[in-house]
Order: structure tokens, then sequence, then C-alpha cells
């Protein structure tokens, strides 16, 4: 079997290609860099997301590659004697281990707070890549043109990721979700939400392995060059389709979900008048986030506040909630300015109506951005 895997192995299309495939999948991740590096749990969603368009290219050429060769429905092997599936799954393992590579070295170069990837993500990752190959090669053994599977099998794996994705506005909660395109602190990937993912890719790649036995041991029986199964060989069958179906039972209960909340046990906050306090694995954004609140504070004495108050990222009780994005904390600059013009203006009376005196308005708010 070494020996066959080996052949496979140099023989394979995919895992000559899998480094043009990796390089591409962690081009993508760097053109977004500056919304994940240095906080481990965004960078590690940063190595689920490329997979919208490199999971598509792994299942056509793996779909390509199964076509070519003569492993139609036609040779009724035993599905366990499968291995290019192998060769093909360690491919597409090597396109997600640069991307983790890639992630690790950039968050360690940007100095990010002690830890590492968070394995949910990756475990996903792993998932979709894997399914995405077994659905290449389950539809490479479909008889047809060359051209019929590699293009099915991109529009199937591209449709399965985008309509599941979750919705802008909306947590990914959906248990069948793969790909999550950003990994905030405030949230986690669920046990439940793995286990459905990991039952889904052993069903796929169980049928990635039996159908095609299947139909050519039937369609040998019928032109008579084989024999049926013992009823040892049906007994094992059996059992094995049930502890896959076993293990797919997360992917259709009904409550799985894909993330969950997580509750802070501690923060990191600048210490300044008005308080900006992020997730520990935010901390390397606490240098801009201080120089932000001492500005801040500068202009407060200005007008004489000496008030305090308390921004908090998602997720973080307490405060007024503010969003900490990557690099370019603008979001925190405008909550800095709500902070210090509230603290001013302290009757909403005196804010001015756009209906009402609009030039007042446009001066008011031109100010205050």
């Amino acid at each position: 079997m070494g020996d066959v895997l080996r052949i496979e192995a140099r023989r394979s299309l995919l895992l000559r290609l899998s480094p043009l495939i990796a390089l591409a999948h962690v081009a993508i991740m760097l053109s977004q860099v500056s919304s994940w590096r240095g906080v481990w749990p965004q960078a590690s969603a940063a190595v689920l997301s490329p997979l919208i368009f490199t999971a598509p290219a792994l299942a056509g050429l793996t779909a390509l590659e199964v076509s070519r060769r003569s492993t139609r429905w036609a040779a009724p092997r035993p599905p366990w004697a499968a291995p290019l599936l192998g060769v093909q799954v360690v491919a597409a393992g090597v396109v997600v281990a640069c991307g983790c590579v890639a992630a690790v070295v950039v968050n360690l170069a940007a100095g990010a707070p002690q830890g590492l990837l968070w394995p949910g993500y990756v475990v996903l990752a792993l998932c979709v890549a894997a399914e995405a190959v077994a659905c290449g090669h389950l539809l490479g053994r479909v008889p047809g043109p060359l051209w019929f599977a590699p293009v099915t099998s991109v529009m199937l794996v591209f449709l399965r990721i985008v309509l599941t994705l979750p919705g802008s506005d909306l947590p990914p909660a959906g248990r069948l979700t793969r790909v999550i395109l950003s990994g905030p602190p405030e949230i986690s990937i669920a046990v439940s939400g793995v286990l459905g993912a990991l039952g889904e890719t052993v069903l796929v790649l169980g049928a990635a392995l039996a159908v095609p036995w299947l139909v050519g041991r039937l369609a040998a029986r019928r032109s008579g060059s084989t024999y049926p199964l013992s009823p040892a060989g049906r007994r094992g069958a059996v059992l094995t389709a049930a502890a896959a179906l076993v293990l797919a039972l997360p992917t259709v209960l009904p409550g799985t979900v894909m993330t969950t909340d997580r509750v802070p046990t501690t923060t990191v906050c600048t210490q300044t008048r008005i308080d900006v306090c992020v997730w520990p694995e935010q901390a390397v954004y606490l240098p801009e986030l201080t120089a932000l609140a001492q500005r801040a504070d500068a202009v407060g004495q200005v007008y004489g506040l000496t008030g305090t108050s308390r921004l908090t990222a998602s997720g973080i009780p307490g405060g007024i909630r503010t969003v900490i994005a990557g690099e370019g904390s603008w979001f925190v600059a405008s909550s800095l300015a709500g902070e210090l013009v509230f603290s001013v203006v302290t009757d909403p009376a005196c804010v001015p109506s756009d209906e009402a005196d609009p030039v007042a308005a446009e001066r008011f708010w031109g100010a205050y951005f």
C-alpha cells in the first residue's frame, strides 16, 4: 500500500499544483492582513475565508485528474483501496497548512499577545478543503465530456460555501455555515459546530469512496463478471454506513450552531480618562488606542472636562460599545469624539436638527466628526 501511495503521489496532478493554490490562498490572506494582523482569532478566520475561492479550485482540479484517468464507475475496487483520494486529501491539507503557517508568521512578527491559532477555525478549514476534494473525486467518476466534472465541481462547491455564508449583520450561527469571514474575539467556534462539520466531511468522503465501488459492483454483477458479497461483507458494509450516519448526526440536529458567545474573564484598558477596554486578544491595538484616548483627553482639558467614561469592544459588558477594527481606528475615534461632544452638549435639545436649522446642523456635525 505504501508503494501505491508513493506512485499516486508522484502522478497526482493536484499534489503538484497544490503549491500554486497555496500561494493564491496566502495571497488572499495577505490582501486583507490589516484586518487580522496581531489578533489570533481574526488570523484563524483569515485561514478559513480564502477557501471561498481555493476550495472550488481544489474540487475542479481533483475532478479533472480523476476524469482523465480510467477510474469511472467501471472498476469494482474495494472502497478502502483508494490511494488517489488519500493523496488528494493530503494536497488539500497542504493548502490549509500553508495558510496556517502564514498566519502564525505574520502574527508573531506583529507582536501578537501570547496564544496561537484557534483550533476550531483550523478544523473547519480542513473539513471544507477535504469536502471539496471528495466532491471533485466523486463527480470525476461520472461519465461525460472532460469539462463536465471540473465545471460542475467548481460550481457546486462554490454554491455550497456561498449560499451558507453568514449575513453581514448576523453572527455565523447557522449549522450549515462552514466558512466564517471574520473571527472577532467575542465569539468562538462551538464544539457542536465542529462535530457537525466533521460528520458532514465523513459522509462526503464516504460517498466518494463507496458510491463508485457500489455502482461498479452492480454493473459487474449484471454482466456476470463478479460474485455477490458474502454475508460478512454485507454486514461490514451496513455497519460502516451506520457508523458514518451516527458521526454525521450533528449536521442535522436542530439547534446545532457554529459559534457561541464568549464571556470575558479579563480585559486590557488604556487607563485614560475616557478608558478604552478591549479583549486580551486585541492587546496589539492598545498603543494606538492609548494614543487616541490621550489626544481625546487633551481636547477635553481645553473645555474643562474632568468626568470619566468607558468605551468597550463588542462583547465586553459595561460602558459604551465601540468597534475595534484593524489598523486604523476610525470607529474608536468617532466614539471618543462623541463622548467629548456630549460631555459638553449635555442637553439633547441643544443639538440642532436638520429640519429646523440645516446650516447649524451641518456645522455641528462637521465639528463633531
